[in-house]
């Protein structure tokens, strides 16, 4: 008894932590272990020993291959083991002599009583931030690595809906099985279709009280495909209605008629007050045919095109102007590239 009262507590068979079911020893003197998930030698006790598995990376690396259960398990001795401390040091204060009341209290029979419990629901914030920490950044490499291989660009991270996605999924909880191709071509694609012209109805109603303006839109993508956007504007918002790719067709006055006479068709001829479009002259002349069939409407050309008409005067005719104007240009290309 005396013997083995004398044994250090690191020695094989004294060892009563539970990090070191996680380790082999490697010399008799027990000075060192290895890990038994990566063989990483370690030196020291089993302080270093549980730094290494919880990976904090203080004391000691990191290990690659600890299972998630281990991992949290370190954490709660270590959070542990920092609370029990911080008790011991508010107990065992300096001016205390040794009859006083206070340093007569045991310490054992206080720490049964006050150190914290490993498995209660409160959790100290430095065992949730170190593991959330490695969570974190494992979850946003992987959605890092999603954007790069798919070519997204960035400022689809900045749409709220992209932070909202994660939120959900947040609290679905481990587990998350993402949709399939099916469901986001079928199934989510005409429940989103359902809802979006649900939300419709309230503009609808809003046409038939107030009335409504058609908006035409045309721009041209970086791969040099025209496209014409048609959107219905009312005092409640403005909602899309129909885009037409226009790259293999020519826009005259015909075929630009056909498309806004279709538009208002859509929406309804007793809803639309206006028709705006570009001030080019196709559109100028089917705004005016539009206006001789239909009766109670009128084509207004677009403000900021005749602006944009006016700016180019000006680039053209002022050379003083010439340069500033084109580095604006150039800023609002880049910034639209971007955007795209």
């Amino acid at each position: 008894m005396e013997k083995l009262s004398k044994r250090k507590r690191n020695e094989p068979g004294s060892r009563i932590d539970p990090a070191w079911q996680y380790a082999f020893d490697v010399n008799a003197d027990a000075k060192s272990s290895k890990c038994k998930f990566c063989s990483k030698l370690l030196s020291g006790g089993a302080f270093r020993l549980k730094h290494h598995l919880a990976g904090t990376k203080q004391n000691a690396v990191a290990c690659p291959s600890v299972p998630d259960d281990v991992k949290r398990q370190m954490l709660e001795l270590l959070d542990f083991n920092l609370e029990a401390k911080e008790v011991r040091k508010n107990l065992i204060r300096p001016g205390l002599g040794v009859n006083s009341s206070e340093a007569a209290v045991p310490v054992e029979s206080v720490q049964s009583s006050m150190l914290p419990k490993p498995n209660r629901d409160r959790r100290q914030s430095t065992m949730s931030q170190l593991l959330k920490k490695d969570l974190r950044q494992d979850a946003c490499r992987g959605i890092a690595r999603w954007f790069y291989n798919n070519a997204l660009s960035f400022n689809a991270s900045r749409d709220d809906l992209f932070a909202e996605m994660f939120e959900l999924v947040a609290r679905h909880g481990p587990g998350f099985k993402p949709p399939s191709y099916h469901e986001l071509r079928e199934t989510l694609l005409k429940e989103e279709l359902k809802e979006v012209e649900g939300k419709l109805v309230v503009f609808k109603e809003e046409w038939k009280s107030v009335g409504c303006t058609i908006m035409s839109d045309g721009w041209t993508d970086r791969k040099r495909r025209s496209i014409c956007n048609f959107l219905v504007n009312c005092p409640r918002g403005t909602s899309f209605v129909k885009s037409i790719d226009t790259s293999g067709v020519i826009k005259n006055t015909e075929k630009v008629f056909q498309m806004l006479d279709n538009i208002v068709e859509k929406v309804g001829e007793e809803h639309v007050v206006q028709v705006v479009t570009d001030n080019a002259s196709a559109y100028k002349a089917a705004g005016e045919r539009l206006m001789a069939k239909r009766k109670h409407l009128f084509w207004t050309p677009c403000a900021a095109h005749c602006l944009d008409l006016v700016l180019e005067d000006f680039e053209e005719h002022l050379p003083v102007t010439r340069q500033p104007f084109r580095r604006e240009r150039r800023l609002r290309i880049s910034s639209m590239q971007e955007l795209i």
